[in-house]
C-alpha cells in the first residue's frame, strides 16, 4: 500500500517541478494548489514510516468514506478564466483574460460535438506540450495516473483473462497496457504513439516490461498518429485519455472502432465537455475537446460491460 502511495505521488513530482519555476508569479489560487501538493509529500513521508498493519487500517478508515462516491469529473472551466501555454506557463484571472485574448481555440468550437477537428499546425504544437510534458519536466514521473484510471474501470474485473492480440493506441511513455494486464496476459501488443520513439528514452519507459504468453518479447511498435493507423482483428484495444491529445478525433475514433474485431473488447476513458464555454479556456497541450454526444455514434456499436462516468468498457456488437 506504501508502493500505492508512492506511486501516486510520483506523477505529482511533475506538478511540483512546474510550479517552482512560477510560484513567484502564481495567483492565491496557484500556491494554494502548490501547498497542497506539498502537504500530500508530508502525507508520504507519514504513511512511510508506519508499519504494513498500520497503513492498511489508515487507509482502510480513508476509503470507508469514499469508495461509493462518484470520481468528481466536474471542470471549473467555465467558472474561471485558464491559460496553458506550456508545461510551465499556468495563468488564471486576468493574466488569462489578456492571453485569451491573444491566443484560443474559439474557432474549432461545434456547440453540439465540441472541438473535434484542428490544423497541422496546432496539433504539432500539442506535441511538442506532449514532449516537454514527460521528456523535459516529467523525468522522474513513472506513470500517467494509473491508480486513478483503474480505480474508474472497476480494477478491470470486466474483461477477460486472456486478451489475446492486443493495441494500445496512444500509449505514452509508460503504457496503460501495463496496468491491464496485471494479472492477465495477451498473445501479442501493438503500441501506437506519434511520440513513441521520443518516449523509449525515458528512464522510466515500461515498453520493455511488457510480456506476453510464455516469454519476454518487444511489442510491435508503430510510431505513428492515431488517425494513421489501420491495423484490425484485435481483440483488446486501449484508448484512454488519447483523444485531446490527436488532431482529428472523428478518423482516430473510426481506426479505434475498425481496429477490433466483432466480440472484441474495447476498454476507453477520454473526458467530454458538454458545458464548456470554450472562451474561457486555451490548453496548448490539448486541442480536442469532445462532447458525449460526439461519442454516442460510437460507442452505441458496443454492448457495455461497464460504465462509470466517462470510463467506458464494451463488447463490439
Amino acid at each position: 500500500m506504501i508502493e500505492m502511495f508512492k506511486q501516486w505521488w510520483c506523477q505529482r513530482e511533475y506538478h511540483i517541478e512546474c510550479f517552482k519555476g512560477q510560484i513567484g508569479m502564481c495567483g492565491y489560487h496557484d500556491k494554494k494548489k502548490f501547498t497542497s501538493l506539498r502537504k500530500a509529500k508530508a502525507r508520504l513521508d507519514e504513511l512511510s514510516n508506519m508499519s504494513q498493519e498500520e497503513v492498511i487500517a489508515d487507509q482502510t478508515n480513508t476509503s470507508t468514506h469514499t469508495r461509493n462516491q462518484e470520481p468528481n469529473m466536474t471542470h471549473p472551466f467555465n467558472k474561471m478564466n485558464q491559460w496553458v501555454g506550456s508545461p510551465i506557463d499556468y495563468r488564471t484571472g486576468k493574466k488569462a483574460e489578456e492571453a485569451l485574448a491573444a491566443t484560443n481555440d474559439n474557432r474549432y468550437w461545434n456547440d453540439e460535438t465540441g472541438s473535434i477537428l484542428v490544423d497541422k499546425e496546432r496539433w504539432q504544437q500539442a506535441q511538442r506540450y506532449e514532449s516537454d510534458t514527460w521528456m523535459k519536466h516529467g523525468h522522474n514521473s513513472n506513470n500517467d495516473r494509473d491508480l486513478q484510471h483503474t480505480a474508474n474501470f472497476g480494477n478491470y474485473e470486466v474483461i477477460p483473462h486472456n486478451l489475446r492480440r492486443l493495441v494500445e493506441i496512444g500509449c505514452g511513455p509508460f503504457t496503460q497496457t501495463y496496468n491491464v494486464l496485471q494479472g492477465r496476459k495477451a498473445e501479442a501488443i501493438v503500441l501506437v504513439d506519434p511520440l513513441l520513439e521520443q518516449y523509449r528514452k525515458h528512464p522510466h519507459c515500461r515498453y520493455d516490461k511488457l510480456q506476453i504468453t510464455g516469454s519476454p518479447f518487444i511489442p510491435e511498435f508503430h510510431s505513428i498518429p492515431a488517425e494513421d493507423f489501420t491495423g484490425r482483428g484485435f481483440d483488446t484495444a486501449i484508448c484512454i485519455n488519447v483523444l485531446e491529445h490527436v488532431r482529428d478525433a472523428t478518423k482516430v475514433m473510426e481506426n479505434l472502432v475498425s481496429s477490433l474485431r466483432k466480440g472484441g473488447i474495447l476498454i476507453f476513458h477520454d473526458r467530454t465537455y458538454d458545458d464548456l464555454d470554450i472562451t474561457k479556456i486555451y490548453d496548448v497541450g490539448h486541442p480536442i475537446r469532445i462532447t458525449s454526444k460526439f461519442l454516442e455514434p460510437f460507442l452505441k456499436q458496443f454492448t457495455p460491460l461497464r460504465k462509470h462516468s466517462d470510463y467506458f468498457i464494451g463488447i463490439k456488437n
